[in-house]
């Protein structure tokens, strides 16, 4: 970890190094490329679909489209996952910042993998429990919890792709908010649109 005074700006919260204060017509505008980022691909997406009836995987990674019921919960979820990534990169271009590697696409690969790992740490150890457990034993350590384990699986990709935005918006912008409010609506459309929907029964 890098050794600096702790201040608002080199923590990638204030965007004015001259005020160290939030000036929120820059946030908002963050919010907008974010937004404009995730919207464009959302629309690249709708017209693979229309035109050749695919829609993006690999393994058990894979990105949908939303229906309206989606949509709803989606907008739902944004507060929540909004927290989260805010704190996530707070944390991780404030005091787990690394040092400079020589060149920006050194750092930026760098800085990605390191805080990928960072945030994998608890899921691959879920994997690697369970998986482990299961080659030596034949049965999962949890035997009641096999789909979580192949559900944690997807999260070796969306990490890393996380991980990128976070770093290279930080690098870019300087401050924290374009990585996590990009990575706010990228998430959580990616976890609405890939969940199964469970409706309350209707009595009569």
């Amino acid at each position: 970890m890098k050794n600096f005074s702790a201040d608002a700006f080199k923590f990638g919260l204030s965007t004015d190094s001259s005020r160290n204060e939030f000036d929120w017509i820059k946030i908002g505008k963050s919010f907008l490329l974010s937004f404009l980022v995730v919207a464009s691909t959302y629309l690249v997406l709708a017209l693979v679909d229309w035109i050749f009836l695919l829609d993006a995987r690999w393994w058990v990674f894979s990105i949908k489209l939303m229906n309206f019921d989606r949509f709803v919960i989606f907008l739902k979820y944004l507060p929540a996952f909004g927290l989260y990534f805010v704190i996530n990169s707070f944390i991780l271009h404030g005091q787990f910042r690394l040092p400079e590697m020589g060149s920006n696409t050194r750092t930026t690969v760098h800085w990605t993998l390191a805080y990928t790992f960072f945030n994998l740490f608890g899921i691959a150890l879920l994997i690697g429990w369970q998986e482990g457990y299961l080659a030596l034993t034949e049965v999962l350590y949890i035997p009641m919890e096999a789909l979580l384990t192949v559900i944690a699986f997807q999260f070796i990709p969306l990490m890393v792709i996380t991980s990128y935005f976070s770093t290279t918006f930080f690098r870019i912008t300087g401050n924290i908010y374009t990585g996590a409010f990009t990575n706010t609506l990228f998430v959580t459309w990616y976890i609405v649109a890939n969940q199964a929907i469970q409706w309350p029964k209707l009595t009569p």
